[in-house]
């Protein structure tokens, strides 16, 4: 067949092909900067942990020969001020890396606790936060948005994924189709990934003191430049955490009001996804098949907050579940140690001053830390 007579063919093929490549663009950090709110830091922070990664594999091997112990925090913004001077005071010979990442969630832990894996890294430690926040299908947003690969969404995909009405009885490889489909969108298209918005284009583009902001830059984009350089020199200085030691605290009027706002949002039409349980599952059994201690994190809260999650009967729905999912991954494992930790009810935690409703202030840290330790086997804190 002659193409060259029959265009029709060909043209719409190549015509496709065409705005393939020109997507492309998009990917572009020329083009980002200008198309993603300024205030938009998810990004810097979740490529942050990958440069972290590659910090972590090139000096694994020397601290290994040095007989030091690996300790990993895998989190959300909520863990992300822990310090790692704290955790080797706590525990002598450690180091530890802080993978905390912005509204991440057990799929963002799995993937670099297998990353790390096939790298031949071998934690002593892990802390592992979960609560209902991230164990919902919004918090898996940003994790298929901004990491994952193709062969860690393949090979943890189910085509034809069944799942039981309880979601605590969900098991597999984890994604199902749908999900798979949608990583797949987000890593080849461009404005897939960062749709265009007038609004955050003209935003990007005024100067801070027009709209009212107090930072000592003249544009949004050299103050996101700023936050990019803080990531990196957290990778380098603090092994990826970022420590505040400002003591904060909101009026109590404030604070019911944040409560009462944030279990609308998190609480009130809770959804548990059974992906979420799914990648939990897999990853606490893989870590005790491997004789890894955990401490699974339930996140402080305010006294408001941990009151509505009463309420709304969340510790029936998931932690008593997650409770008893350890229990029986501990009792088929013999060599495994993982312990379930909330703070919210534990009286020794005296301080208890927080940003909002989420997020204990840098100050209260230390003592947070401790407590947290004292889950880990006596041998590691000798």
């Amino acid at each position: 067949m002659d193409l060259l007579k029959h265009k029709f063919l060909w043209l719409p093929a190549l015509g496709l092909a065409a705005l393939f490549l020109l997507d492309k663009v998009f990917f572009l950090p020329a083009v980002t900067d200008h198309t993603v709110h300024w205030q938009k830091i998810e990004p810097a922070f979740y490529e942050s942990r990958r440069l972290l990664f590659e910090q972590l594999k090139e000096e694994y091997p020397e601290r290994k020969a040095r007989g030091e112990k690996l300790g990993l925090i895998l989190g959300t913004s909520r863990a992300g001020e822990f310090e790692p001077e704290i955790f080797t005071d706590l525990v002598p010979g450690s180091y530890t890396y802080n993978f905390s990442a912005p509204f991440s969630s057990p799929v963002f832990y799995s993937y670099w606790l297998t990353r790390m894996q096939e790298a031949g890294i071998e934690p002593a430690f892990v802390i592992f936060e979960s609560d209902p926040v991230v164990l919902t299908e919004t918090a898996m947003e940003f994790t298929m948005q901004y990491s994952l690969d193709w062969r860690f969404v393949w090979n943890h995909t189910e085509l034809f994924r069944r799942l039981p009405p309880n979601p605590w009885q969900a098991e597999g490889a984890g994604f199902s189709y749908d999900q798979a489909e949608s990583f797949a969108s987000t890593a080849l298209f461009g404005l897939h990934k960062y749709p265009i918005k007038l609004d955050s284009i003209v935003a990007n583009n005024k100067s801070l003191d027009s709209m009212g902001v107090l930072l000592p830059f003249s544009s949004p984009i050299e103050y996101r430049d700023y936050i990019k350089k803080i990531l990196v020199l957290a990778n380098q200085k603090k092994l990826g955490g970022i420590p505040n030691p400002m003591l904060a605290q909101k009026r109590p009027e404030e604070m019911i009001e944040d409560a009462e706002e944030k279990s609308k949002i998190f609480l009130k039409n809770f959804k548990i996804s059974p992906t979420q349980v799914i990648f939990v599952k897999n990853a606490l059994r893989n870590l005790a098949e491997r004789g890894v201690p955990v401490v699974v994190y339930w996140p402080v809260s305010t006294r408001e907050y941990f009151a509505k999650a009463q309420e709304y009967k969340i510790t029936t729905e998931v932690q008593r579940p997650l409770q008893a999912l350890i229990d029986d991954i501990n009792a088929n494992h013999p060599e495994s140690h993982i312990r379930l930790y909330d703070p919210n009810p534990d009286e020794r935690l005296q301080c208890r001053s927080f940003f909002d409703s989420h997020h204990l202030s840098g100050a209260c840290f230390p003592e947070l830390s401790r407590l947290i330790v004292e889950n880990l086997p006596g041998e590691l804190r000798k």
